[in-house]
């Protein structure tokens, strides 16, 4: 269920909330200056969900591992510590900086030669958080597959009897 919401809610930034926040409509509604602010801090709540279902899924497959005594699948583990990492260097490294960026780009305080340097900085830095974003939503995608998968041992869920303790 974890990987289910995690997945749903990076499908629906990309398919939902983005283009909602740079059409048309939003530009009539709101000045694009709003609209980009707002679409900061919706990509921020995203990467705080993102590492939060990344920490329920870390201690799922430990919980699972602990329990049934089954090794740990190591893609499975490798992906997750990758999109957890990724999600968190979204949510407390770039997305303040991109916020940062974004206020000196359109700040009123700010010369015509800062504001066209925020501005550039600013696309390269929300191309890389959009990449890192394609490669956390893959990465789920990938992990969910995985739980979906009956394994060699018959199937995901194992009969009682199976547990240690």
């Amino acid at each position: 269920m974890n990987a289910a919401i995690w997945f749903g809610s990076a499908i629906f930034l990309v398919a939902g909330i983005g283009p909602a926040f740079h059409s048309e409509e939003m530009t009539r509604l709101l000045p694009r200056i709003h609209g980009e602010a707002a679409y900061q801090i919706l990509a921020t709540r995203l990467f705080l969900l993102q590492t939060i279902c990344a920490g329920v899924a870390l201690a799922h497959l430990f919980m699972e591992w602990l329990y049934s005594g089954r090794p740990v699948p190591r893609s499975s583990l490798y992906v997750l510590l990758v999109a957890g990492f990724l999600s968190v260097a979204g949510a407390y490294g770039i997305q303040p900086h991109l916020q940062q960026l974004h206020l000196q780009q359109h700040g009123v305080k700010s010369t015509t030669a800062q504001r066209s340097a925020a501005a550039q900085s600013f696309a390269l830095w929300q191309r890389v958080s959009q990449g890192m974003h394609l490669v956390v939503t893959l990465g789920v995608a990938y992990y969910l597959w995985r739980l979906s998968v009956p394994t060699n041992g018959g199937g995901r869920f194992s009969t009682t009897h199976k547990f240690r303790g």
